[in-house]
């Protein structure tokens, strides 16, 4: 199943601006649609071999369809590479540059023993953290609705919606926000 836009901007906001290392996959920066297949290139062909039937045996448990991907193939391999054409496609280019802007703003900044302060609703469906100064904030609603917001000054950065970059009390359905705290800022 292929995710919304609004949804992948919200994983890696969540992701990106994480109190942890983030790790990226291949082409997950720009919503490739290309599969990472697993592939070998064994010399040893009796292990090749041997793997190829561990795989099929292996997806045979998962309700599997149709032929497993043999990982000693070189078509598999060609599968899984990269599309990267797709950068030159708006929807894909959008969500790159999404991608970069969060990027720029966490910056270079390692890990530590920072705590994020999160809070969440559940039954309406939003979630919001702070962390080294940032704000998140995801309204994962499928209705506008107003998020409480910490106490403090926040100053909007980045708005996941096309609506522009104002703030307003009401938060747009699906959409996620980053502040900076103006005292921070």
């Amino acid at each position: 199943m292929l995710l919304e836009p609004w949804q992948l901007k919200a994983i890696a906001t969540l992701l990106l601006l994480s109190p942890f290392v983030p790790m990226l996959f291949q082409g997950e920066e720009w919503g490739a649609r290309t599969p990472f297949l697993y592939f070998t290139d064994h010399e040893d062909l009796e292990l090749g071999r041997l793997v190829a039937e561990g795989r099929a045996r292996e997806f045979s448990s998962f309700s599997w369809s149709g032929a497993v991907p043999n990982p000693q193939a070189a078509d598999t391999f060609e599968r899984s590479r990269l599309d990267w054409n797709e950068l030159s496609q708006s929807a894909h280019a959008d969500l790159f540059d999404w991608y970069c802007r969060l990027s720029a703003l966490r910056g270079g900044k390692k890990p530590g023993k920072s705590r994020a302060l999160v809070k969440f609703d559940q039954e309406r469906r939003w979630l919001r953290y702070v962390h080294r100064g940032l704000l998140v904030v995801c309204n994962l609603s499928p209705q506008a609705q107003r998020v409480p917001l910490p106490a403090g000054e926040w100053q909007l950065l980045l708005r996941s919606d096309e609506s522009g970059q104002r703030a307003t009390a009401e938060m747009p359905a699906q959409t996620t926000c980053v502040y900076a705290s103006r005292s921070t800022a």
